[in-house]
């Protein structure tokens, strides 16, 4: 039987193969998972419709395919292909799809390659600490599918984690991408403290297997590299770079900070951030900026030659996940505050890094905002992300002598850059948005007061 890719929902048009989880000659079970596509940044699994042997694989790794097109043959047993047949004409509606989905969600990850990756002992007395089940490797034990995204399965894969054997400390036991690492270190230490005493005084090691490989360029990673390419070839792109005084809003968020611990003690904390980062911050402030100067708040219609002012602000804020860059999008923005920002932000950079944001979640903004000063670096140069014309650097703050009003003080310092497009705007434009900015941010209080909705 021919098995057609099936259309996944969100009107998605093709699908790239990211990785064949069933070789060709193979077996594979009913609804037992086949490949894994990746379609407008979202990673799925697909089972197989029937039970049989992968006589051929659709199209291989890397390989894009529309919908419709032949995923893959499946030769099933005797009695199966009528059977075989109606699951593969299913596959192409959208409850076959929802289905599809809930079986990628639920699908068992594979056995690791080492037998000790699972036999190590976690902490028992700490309730929210990765906890890894103390089964020797050759104790039979039935199988538990633990609850993960596709991208946490195959972060697992790739360390050698075996996943039924962890219990995750996200909601409801999910297992999360930073427990299947804690879970591989963890296997890597004891590892290391089982060889001899003598090994401390050998030679340096060889470099890690990441050393000396050729890595495909596929999925969410080369679709950052078109989306990159053509921007920097289409857009001329000029940066803006200014130190902002910070030191108030250090202060403040101190401040609130120890505010909001005292309000979880009292039990009073209920729908208020845990804590609050410099981010939020900054979001407001860029927003209000953005209200004095709308030209950057803009794209570029090169067939129609009209730059285009948006109606609302739509905020882009860039989150480092471990595919690549994502872009989530909170929409109208002007109507948020600071208290809105900070709400509503580590739930989406949680989804993004998840890869459980709808696509509509992931497109259509109209500035964007990008922060890596918790990494570290003094400023750099982001690119525009086309079709806006400007993207804001956030970078770290650091406490280092300043002077002011004629004396010589330690203040929190930092630095922000501003990318924008040449061919919308000028040096002068970007260096005024910046300076009303730092105005902003220097005296943080006005960020809390109530201001006009749009």
């Amino acid at each position: 039987m021919e098995f057609r890719l099936p259309d996944l929902g969100e009107g998605m048009a093709e699908a790239e193969i990211v990785r064949w989880l069933v070789k060709e000659g193979e077996r594979v079970g009913e609804d037992e998972p086949l490949v894994e596509v990746e379609t407008d940044k979202a990673l799925v699994q697909i089972p197989s419709p029937a039970a049989g042997r992968l006589a051929r694989q659709g199209a291989p790794e890397g390989a894009r395919l529309a919908v419709g097109e032949v995923l893959a043959v499946i030769e099933t047993e005797a009695g199966e292909t009528d059977a075989g047949e109606r699951a593969a004409r299913a596959a192409g509606t959208p409850a076959a799809a929802g289905a599809e989905r809930q079986a990628a969600a639920e699908a068992p990850a594979p056995a690791p390659d080492s037998p000790d990756a699972g036999a190590i002992v976690g902490n028992l007395d700490r309730p929210g600490t990765l906890l890894v089940e103390d089964v020797p490797a050759s104790s039979p034990s039935p199988r538990r599918r633990a609850p993960a995204s596709p991208a946490t399965r195959r972060l697992a894969r790739e360390l050698g984690v075996d996943l039924a054997r962890l219990h995750g400390t996200g909601p409801g036991g999910r297992v999360t991408a930073e427990d299947v690492r804690t879970a591989a270190a963890a296997a890597r230490a004891g590892a290391a403290a089982a060889r001899p005493a003598a090994a401390a005084a050998a030679p340096m090691p060889p470099l890690p297997p990441a050393f000396g490989q050729r890595l495909p360029l596929r999925g969410l990673r080369r679709r950052i590299a078109e989306h990159m390419s053509r921007a920097h070839r289409l857009v001329p792109q000029v940066t803006h770079v200014e130190e902002i005084d910070v030191t108030e809003l250090v202060r403040l968020r101190k401040s609130l900070n120890e505010w909001l611990a005292l309000e979880r003690e009292r039990g009073g904390a209920h729908g208020l951030p845990e804590r609050l980062s410099y981010l939020p911050f900054v979001a407001a402030a860029a927003v209000q900026a953005l209200r004095r100067h709308p030209t950057l708040n803009a794209s570029l219609d090169e067939e129609r030659e009209e730059i285009v002012v948006h109606p609302h602000i739509h905020l882009g804020i860039a989150v480092d996940t471990p595919d690549g860059l994502l872009v989530p999008v909170l929409r109208h923005a002007e109507r948020m505050t600071v208290a809105d920002f900070a709400a509503r932000l580590p739930a989406l950079a949680a989804g993004a890094r998840a890869r459980t944001l709808a696509p509509e979640e992931l497109r259509g903004s109209t500035f964007t905002i990008t922060s890596a000063g918790s990494i570290g670096g003094l400023f750099a140069t982001p690119i525009v992300n086309h079709p806006e014309v400007a993207i804001l650097g956030v970078h770290r703050i650091v406490a280092r002598p300043a002077v002011v009003d004629g004396k010589i003080e330690v203040r929190d310092m930092m630095y922000v850059s501003l990318s924008f497009d040449h061919r919308v705007l000028d040096g002068a434009e970007a260096a005024r948005f910046t300076n009303d900015l730092a105005d902003i941010l220097s005296r943080p209080a006005a960020l809390l007061w109530p201001r006009p909705t749009a």
